[in-house]
């Protein structure tokens, strides 16, 4: 049975509190891309964290009131609705944990 490294602990504990792949690298000295790679491969995401999924969110929204294709923005729109659904569920969440005794 393989065991999970010290550091994938640590990193997936910061990346729920929020943290940047940046600061969680630097802080556990790994390197970006292995901290980047492992989170995203751990939430099943196309972003790292809650500031990656607000990135994501931006960078999207631009991209949709830019565009003059309806399919295009019909994609866009799936893409930012499924990031808003991932902080709002990831939020409600660390709610409940911040709300139990």
């Amino acid at each position: 049975m393989a065991r999970i490294k010290p550091w994938k602990l640590k990193a997936g504990q910061m990346a729920k509190q929020g943290k940047s792949i940046t600061k969680i690298s630097e802080e556990l000295d790994v390197d970006w891309l292995l901290v980047h790679e492992y989170i995203r491969g751990k939430q099943g995401t196309a972003w790292s964290s809650w500031q990656g999924a607000k990135t994501y969110i931006t960078y999207r929204l631009r991209k949709l009131a830019a565009s003059d294709r309806s399919d295009e923005r019909e994609s866009l729109r799936e893409e930012v609705a499924d990031a808003v659904n991932y902080l709002y569920y990831a939020g409600r969440k660390l709610g409940k944990k911040l709300d139990s005794p």
